[in-house]
């Protein structure tokens, strides 16, 4: 509904179109880029997906876990140790598939994939599927296992690739009639002229009732030139009129540097009204609501691009900057922390963290928000191994 490090616009390669998109973004590309998209050289009791790291030729179709249990799964179970029990459905990414656990379960092959969204009421996953020079948008039955490919973002001309879009980062309208997620399409216009930067990302919106495409897409917003683009789009439960993302721009940064910097902003759909959440020089990325949608939990990038950390802060509507001044620290950096997540009832938080391997594993915790935010009993999920930087989802 997860890069730039751990999330940030889009990711290529094992994670989407990070690497190719985010130029450099201070969402920890250029830091984390081999933590992220190494996969584990170790043996562990992950279950295997479909060959889907290779790099695809012509039209590329999600693989999609058959409806039964496979035998090898199930003797899989069997010889799992003890590890974190996993309150209802996390879905997690690992080499470029995504999986999900559930209970004391072993992890469970679910689609080729990234970025997993997954609908309000838990029937659909919408995701990404990366082809060679463009990466479509697809939905999937979790009941059925039926495929739907919302977008389609192969060349319009089959002889120019450059004639290609690109979706990344889906997420669901609280009424689970549409997605929204960053689209190369049009991209940021070129000052003076009548042309466009394919590598500015807007925040658009699609119905999920039928395909979509340039004539019935909706642009939300409008991505700063040679930013990046928008990214991380994050609809307010229970409030149609709020949608929280990150903002890519252009800037020097406080170690003199000029690279694209994030900060959240607040887009009212009704009016169109945005409001700045964060400064601008302090590089935050990700938002993630609390299921009751009082709370932002968000991803903020060190100066020096060597750690990031999550913190939390509480929102007032239409959005409040002066909130940002009363955040709360969560889970320091210890070098990376990404992907927030919080259970369906708002109990726990799951993230990705480097751990002593200098590797992305995935850990769940216990949050407590109201005078003294903060996570305790954090266990790592040992059964999923190393993980991609990729987005976390949790399902009841």
């Amino acid at each position: 509904m997860g890069t730039e490090a751990p999330p940030g616009p889009g990711r290529q390669g094992g994670r989407s179109i990070w690497t190719y998109l985010k130029l450099g973004t201070a969402v920890l590309v250029a830091a984390i880029v081999a933590v992220l998209m190494l996969g584990s050289t170790q043996p562990n009791t992950v279950p295997a997906a479909p060959d889907a790291t290779s790099t695809p030729v012509g039209i590329v179709t999600p693989i999609v876990a058959p409806l039964t249990p496979t035998v090898a799964a199930t003797a899989l179970t069997s010889m799992l140790p003890p590890d974190a029990y996993v309150p209802g459905h996390l879905y997690y990414v690992k080499g470029r598939a995504i999986y999900s656990l559930h209970h004391t379960e072993a992890p469970a092959f679910v689609t080729t994939g990234s970025e997993p969204a997954l609908s309000p009421d838990g029937t659909h996953l919408a995701f990404i599927l990366f082809s060679k020079n463009y990466q479509d948008l697809w939905l999937l039955d979790l009941k059925t296992h039926a495929l739907t490919k919302l977008v389609d973002d192969a060349p319009r001309n089959p002889v120019n690739v450059s004639t290609a879009y690109t979706a990344a980062m889906p997420a669901w309208t609280d009424d689970g009639q549409s997605v929204v997620f960053s689209w190369s399409y049009p991209g940021a216009p070129l000052a003076g002229t009548a042309n466009f930067d394919r590598l500015g990302f807007s925040i658009t919106r699609c119905a999920v009732t039928t395909p979509c495409a340039e004539g019935n897409a909706i642009k939300l917003t409008t991505p700063a030139f040679e930013s990046g683009g928008d990214y991380d789009a994050a609809p307010r439960p229970g409030d149609p009129t709020t949608l929280v993302y990150s903002k890519y721009q252009y800037e020097t940064a406080r170690d003199s540097t000029s690279r694209a910097l994030a900060f959240l902003e607040a887009l009212n759909l009704s009016t169109g009204a945005l409001t700045p959440l964060t400064p601008l020089l302090d590089n935050i990325s990700q938002p993630t609501w609390s299921p009751d949608g009082k709370t932002l939990v968000f991803l903020k990038t060190s100066d020096d691009q060597k750690q990031t950390s999550i913190w939390e802060m509480d929102f007032h509507a239409p959005g409040d900057p002066t909130d940002y001044s009363k955040a709360h620290l969560l889970v320091p950096g210890n070098s990376f922390a990404a992907d927030p997540v919080f259970s369906p009832d708002g109990k726990d938080l799951a993230f990705l963290q480097t751990s002593s391997d200098s590797r992305l594993h995935l850990y769940i915790s216990q949050i407590h928000l109201g005078k003294h935010p903060g996570v305790d009993h954090i266990q790592m999920v040992q059964r999923a191994g190393v993980v991609d930087g990729d987005r976390l989802v949790w399902a009841h």
